[in-house]
């Protein structure tokens, strides 16, 4: 299966969504400590609760960590952003939902696409039995 279909979110974005649906429970090991010309960031090891700014700079500074293991983490943060979007709670008004996240994105779903699948994602997001897998790059979901 190929992609057929885009959502690119900047930083912006990323804490927009990030922040309507969060604050997240991130556990920390090792901790951070990041000097960098763009921001400075020091978590202690540990859990923490961040929201998308915090979220966004700590993904930032996951490969100056551990390269080998930044992608697999801000995978399991983006896959813990979306465990805790669709939900049943969040199914009432999924089309106004989706056309205020769509202002912060860039995307070639359009609004009367989503339309079209609206019905479909709702009972997704109020199945009990869905599951959610992240991938690191597009080419591992191709190879999947």
């Amino acid at each position: 299966m190929s992609p057929d279909r885009y959502v690119y979110f900047n930083d912006t974005s990323f804490k927009v969504i990030a922040d309507r649906y969060g604050p997240y429970k991130v556990s920390v090991d090792p901790g951070v400590e990041y000097k960098g010309s763009d921001f400075v960031f020091i978590l202690p090891k540990g859990r923490h609760t961040m929201g998308g700014d915090m979220l966004l700079k700590y993904m930032r500074c996951l490969p100056s960590i551990d390269f080998s293991r930044a992608m697999v983490t801000q995978s399991d943060i983006i896959k813990m952003i979306l465990t805790q979007a669709l939900v049943p709670e969040n199914s009432g008004n999924l089309i106004n939902s989706y056309s205020s996240l769509a202002n912060h994105l860039t995307t070639d779903i359009s609004i009367v696409e989503f339309s079209d699948v609206a019905d479909s994602v709702k009972a997704m997001m109020e199945s009990e039995d869905i599951t959610y897998t992240t991938v690191t790059s597009a080419a591992e979901y191709i190879e999947n």
